[in-house]
Parts: structure tokens; sequence; C-alpha cells
């Protein structure tokens, strides 16, 4: 299979065999405002509410801004469950054009998954958003915020953490906004 390349136009469903590595074009431009990509192993049962937050969030940004644009891509890392699938009937609900799947035939681990999400993607800023719903998406704002305060050049890095609350924290979440 051809090398993945970032900012190939979107397909419903991609899959990918290990240990197939993408490639970045020098020339890529963003063709939409925000890419979020969820990485998943597994996750049939959570990936719906997570998906369902994500786009309810996602239209209200759209209706205060009508020309805002986004794609989310889930990336299944290998797994064994429905996940794909899941996704998939997700897709028809949200739209193949804002909702892509990327079904990795092995487990490549959670970094591997980001990667290829993030080279999938066609944001101006990228965004990991771990499939299990445990932040919340409108902490996008908060993390948005903080990126125009340190954006230097075109490029910068944010990552949020709950490391402060681990105490009541259920899951170890992270998301990561890149803008380039």
């Amino acid at each position: 299979m051809a090398p993945l390349l970032r900012g190939r136009p979107p397909q419903q469903v991609i899959t990918e065999t290990y240990p197939t590595l993408p490639v970045v074009l020098a020339d890529s431009t963003a063709t939409v405002d925000l890419s979020i990509i969820a990485p998943a192993f597994n996750e049939e049962s959570r990936l719906p509410r997570m998906l369902e937050e994500t786009f309810d969030y996602l239209q209200r940004r759209k209706s205060k801004n009508d020309l805002f644009s986004f794609e989310v891509i889930v990336v299944d890392d290998g797994s064994t469950d429905r996940t794909t699938l899941v996704a998939r009937e997700l897709a028809k609900i949200y739209g193949e054009s804002n909702l892509q799947v990327l079904s990795l035939k092995k487990n490549v681990g959670k970094g591997g998954a980001v990667q290829r999400g993030m080279l999938r993607a066609r944001g101006k800023l990228l965004l990991m958003a771990d499939s299990d719903a445990a932040t919340r998406i409108d902490d996008l704002d908060f993390l948005e915020e903080k990126m125009k305060e340190i954006e230097r050049n075109g490029c910068g890095i944010v990552v949020g953490s709950r490391a402060h609350l681990e105490d009541r924290a259920v899951a170890s979440v992270c998301f990561v906004l890149i803008g380039f």
C-alpha cells in the first residue's frame, strides 16, 4: 500500500498494514481549520460518547463561525473488538467527510496510532484526543488561547494535562494541539 500523505483527500476507511511509515509532504497545506485525531484500541463502547460530545462541540463552533472547518480521524490501532465497525456507522451519522476511520491491521501502540493520524490530518491545528472522553472537548478553547500566546513563526505546541487532578482522574488523559 502507498504511504500515507499529509493532506491527502479524506476517505471513509483506510486500512494500513504495519510497518508502513507515513510520509510528510514538504509542500502540504492545511485544508481545514482543525483536525482531531482519536487513537482507539478496543473502544467500541466508549467511542460513541466521545464522538457525540466532540461533534456537538464542533457544530456549536461552526454555528458561531460558518467558515470554521474540521475533521475527526479515528485511528483504530488493531482492535480486536468492533471499534472500526462502530466508527464506520458513526461516520454515516456525522458525515464521511467529517469523520474518517483509519484502521490499522496490527497494533502499533498509541504513539504509532497518533503518528499515523497526525500525518493523515489536513488541519491547520492538530489535536490528539483520547477516545475514552475522560477530558471535556470544550477544554480545547483553553488550549487554543495558550497556543496563541506561544505561537512564533507559525509553529507551536501546547500539551494539556490533568496531572494536577490525579486523585480525581478516572483515566490518564492528554490533549495535544499542534499548529502548522
